[in-house]
């Protein structure tokens, strides 16, 4: 059959598929607490069983940990690819472990699956770590459009500052690996030679109460706003508007940033953008080309390298303009559907 006529079937939960390449499946429960939960997964694996059964679907393309499904024993074998993200294959300690050692239900339907895709170089090196006999191959991921900077849609700031204001933003979940923490203690070495800024905090999650209390310590509370989660729709406003974008991964027990597409979403925006030199955020910020790593082990250089690029107007637009032009040529969702789709064919 020729690839142009095959049908993909992407398994993902409820609401994060869109379009005709996608068919989700909402009779299957997701728990977001990231625990290992026996009955959860028993029902989950029932379902999908019966739907691999029923359908018998040419291809099954398993994104991010939905594939630890197809490493439960009662899930039939299928024509199955796995993508993977990179924080799947890290957990908690306790029972979340499971999800995360060799004969986890994870790695169990890497070693089942007739191709394993990675999103990143520094996601295969995890995955060799994890499950050293499987064969993978690597396809950066594609920016969702809707997140990008549209100037019929986004025109008017979400900034609320003075005419002047520098604004620095983060976008992504609030958890420790994020590295909102590393942020805020730079802007302290540096504030009082910083221009009249605000750092916006874009995003929710179990770290926010710390991270509060840690502006509050650093005398930072009037600088720091928190806007919680905003719509997708609205994120190429926050992007756009923004004067830098900074996000400072780190190693976690828990979690890994296997690309960091938010940079790539900063640079299409039209802002310059920050990076760590921590899992594959090297990958999505090319070091003084699209973007500047930090590294955030040596404070007092990274807090002045950060200052150096608050001050610098026409290095952030270059490294902006380089980013939209690598990511509009590298990452575009046409190309990352024809790349797929090439890599299943070779394989077929």
């Amino acid at each position: 059959m020729q690839s142009t006529d095959r049908e993909l079937h992407l398994l993902c939960p409820p609401g994060t598929g869109g379009g005709r390449a996608h068919v989700v499946h909402d009779r299957l429960a997701w728990s977001r607490q990231g625990v290992f939960n026996l009955p959860l997964q028993m029902r989950n694996a029932l379902v999908f069983g019966r739907l691999l059964r029923r359908h018998r679907f040419e291809l099954v393309i398993f994104l991010d940990a939905a594939a630890r499904l197809y490493g439960l024993p009662v899930a039939p074998r299928a024509e199955a690819t796995v993508y993977v993200h990179g924080h799947e294959l890290k957990a908690p300690s306790g029972p979340g472990e499971l999800l995360s050692r060799r004969l986890t239900l994870q790695c169990r339907a890497l070693r089942r699956a007739q191709r394993v895709i990675v999103n990143s170089h520094a996601t295969g090196e995890l995955l060799r770590e994890r499950a050293p006999d499987v064969e993978f191959r690597v396809l950066h991921p594609c920016y969702d459009p809707r997140r990008i900077y549209d100037p019929a849609r986004h025109s008017e700031s979400p900034y609320r500052e003075p005419s002047g204001t520098f604004v620095l933003l983060t976008v992504s979940r609030l958890v420790e690996r994020k590295g909102h923490e590393h942020v805020l203690r730079l802007l302290a070495h540096v504030d009082r030679r910083l221009p009249p800024y605000r750092y916006y905090i874009v995003g929710d999650g179990p770290h926010r109460t710390f991270l509060k209390q840690l502006a509050h310590r650093l005398g930072l509370s009037e600088r720091v706003v928190f806007t919680g989660s905003v719509p997708t729709e609205q994120l190429g406003a926050y992007f756009h508007h923004a004067d830098l974008f900074v996000m400072l991964p780190q190693p976690a027990r828990a979690g890994f940033e296997g690309f960091g597409l938010t940079y790539v979403e900063a640079g299409l925006s039209g802002t310059a953008a920050i990076g760590s030199a921590h899992d594959g955020a090297v990958e999505a910020v090319q070091h003084d080309v699209t973007g500047w790593i930090l590294h955030t082990d040596q404070e007092e250089r990274a807090a002045e390298e950060l200052l150096a690029l608050v001050r610098d107007a026409s290095r952030r637009r270059r490294y902006a303009e380089a980013a939209r032009a690598w990511a509009s040529r590298e990452l575009d969702p046409a190309r990352f559907v024809r790349e797929l789709l090439g890599q299943l064919s070779a394989a077929s």
